[in-house]
C-alpha cells in the first residue's frame, strides 16, 4: 500500500489557484511539514480555488483591507 508521499499527485486544484499549487507544496516540504498536512494544506487550497472560480475571481482580484 502506498503512503502518505503518493497522495500530494491525488489532489486535483483547478480554478485560479491551480498554477500556485506546485510552489505551495514545494515551500511546506521546506519548512518540514509532513506529507500527510501538505496533502491537507493541499486539499484546502482545492476547495479555495473551486470556491475563487464559482464566484469569478481569481488571485489578482484580492487586495488589502485595512
Amino acid at each position: 500500500m502506498p503512503g502518505p508521499a503518493s497522495r500530494t499527485g491525488m489532489v486535483k486544484v483547478t480554478g485560479p489557484l491551480a498554477p500556485f499549487v506546485h510552489a505551495y507544496a514545494a515551500e511546506l516540504s521546506d519548512r518540514g511539514y509532513t506529507q500527510t498536512t501538505v496533502v491537507n494544506g493541499l486539499r484546502q487550497v482545492a476547495r479555495l480555488s473551486c470556491w475563487l472560480q464559482a464566484l469569478g475571481l481569481g488571485p489578482r482580484t484580492w487586495t488589502a483591507s485595512e
